[in-house]
């Protein structure tokens, strides 16, 4: 018996892809499934060359896995790349829930084991640690003004914090080792 069905193609306005349901390809079909427009398709983002990813993957392409080097603090076997030098070009991106700096050089970077990397990353202090809400001069500008007399709500109104975070310099629970 001869297939006597013919061979649909998408309605879409310059889709050629051939017909899967209510007319559409199945992408057409697909975006008004999960956006309600069939012309609605998402394009992926072009991915940021100096991503955090991006520079680690440049890395491990020109050096390799960091296991194959010695840990240049401690000489054990090292295994993780860590940016531990100059900063030239210092970036901060979201990872896992908290924010990491980076350098987009890959010359910045050594290999660690990861306890001299979590000690190298614990001793940043200040603008060098990525999860920072302010800088030095905020700092002494909250100094200053508390001095004067203002109130930590109006001081971190003007600064761009919660008040909490200016108690806390102010008390010296942080920023301890800025004088």
């Amino acid at each position: 018996m001869p297939n006597h069905r013919k061979h649909f193609v998408c309605v879409i306005e310059g889709c050629d892809e051939p017909h899967q349901a209510r007319g559409w390809c199945k992408t057409h079909y697909n975006a008004w499934y999960a956006h309600g427009d069939p012309r609605l398709i998402s394009r992926r983002a072009a991915p940021d060359a100096n991503s955090y990813y991006a520079v680690h993957s440049r890395l491990k392409k020109r050096w390799g896995s960091p296991d194959r080097y010695r840990c240049v603090l401690c000489g054990t076997c090292a295994s993780q790349w860590a940016c531990w030098r100059n900063k030239s070009e210092c970036r901060n991106e979201r990872k896992g829930g908290r924010v990491v700096p980076y350098s987009v050089n890959i010359e910045d970077y050594a290999p660690l084991c990861w306890e001299c990397h979590r000690d190298l990353d614990a001793n940043n202090q200040g603008e060098f640690n990525g999860n920072v809400r302010l800088t030095e001069d905020n700092v002494h500008e909250i100094r200053r003004r508390s001095m004067d007399g203002e109130s930590c709500a109006a001081i971190a109104v003007d600064v761009g914090v919660h008040r909490r975070t200016v108690y806390d310099v102010l008390t010296g629970k942080t920023w301890t080792w800025l004088k």
